[in-house]
């Protein structure tokens, strides 16, 4: 019987690969079926210690854990680059826009722009 639900689990966890490489489902949704398959199989083999042991390390419990950290920090990366890279956008609108209200010449503040946020006159001119 612990081979046939090993054999079961691991053409799940096949299936859910294949998914996942063809794009069909994330990396991030294959490691949460996988994770709840686990817990599933937490349940119902409570009392049969083998069983749990030989089915989890089909389904690789301890590669799951990599993968959702793995999948997680770079989640995280991703947000702080973007929140960076909106809050100098906002930045950069911001001076452009006090500087215009003081009547400081476009030319001025495209110079000023560049130098202060490291820019290239052709990025520059679409704050202008």
């Amino acid at each position: 019987m612990l081979e046939l639900l090993k054999a079961e689990y691991g053409q799940i966890r096949a299936r859910l690969e294949a998914l996942a490489e063809k794009g069909t489902i994330s990396e991030y949704i294959k490691c949460t079926l996988v994770d709840m398959s686990n817990k599933v199989l937490e349940n119902i083999a409570r009392k049969y210690d083998s069983v749990r042991k030989g089915v989890k390390a089909v389904m690789g419990g301890k590669v799951l854990e990599y993968e959702a950290k793995t999948i997680l920090e770079k989640g995280i990366e991703k947000g702080i680059e973007k929140g960076i890279e909106k809050g100098i956008e906002k930045g950069i609108r911001g001076t452009v826009s006090i500087l215009k209200n003081l009547g400081v010449p476009l030319q001025t503040i495209q110079t000023q722009i560049q130098e202060q946020y490291d820019l290239s006159a052709e990025a520059s001119k679409k704050y202008l």
